[in-house]
């Protein structure tokens, strides 16, 4: 799934953002008490590369993906387990997702 958006805030404050928003995924309560963990990170320039466990009881979906930054654009790749997606359905993922990145590109 790819979903883009532009912004004003400059790389470097996008990219301090997305450190604090991708920390704080594991402490988050999410919906049907999913739990986030095993987080990894690696940035390369102004590229993210990203991934993580989602477990509910002994289901675990691993989450992958690519963050690209610009000074006026984002770029997100991200790579959902099929069976999360077919349960969750891709519109309320996507939904979910352009809603987090608004709130992490407002002024």
């Amino acid at each position: 799934m790819r979903i883009e958006a532009g912004h004003t805030l400059g790389a470097e404050e996008v990219r301090r953002r997305l450190d604090d928003l991708i920390k704080g995924l594991a402490g988050r309560q999410w919906p049907a008490g999913v739990e986030v963990h095993d987080i990894e990170t690696r940035w390369v320039d102004e590229n993210l590369d990203f991934k993580f466990l989602a477990s509910r009881g002994y289901f675990d979906a691993a989450v992958s993906g690519h963050l690209a930054v610009s000074g006026t654009s984002l770029v997100l790749d991200v790579e959902i387990p099929r069976v999360v997606v077919m349960f969750l359905g891709e519109d309320r993922i996507r939904e979910g997702l352009e809603g987090e990145l608004r709130r992490l590109l407002q002024e």
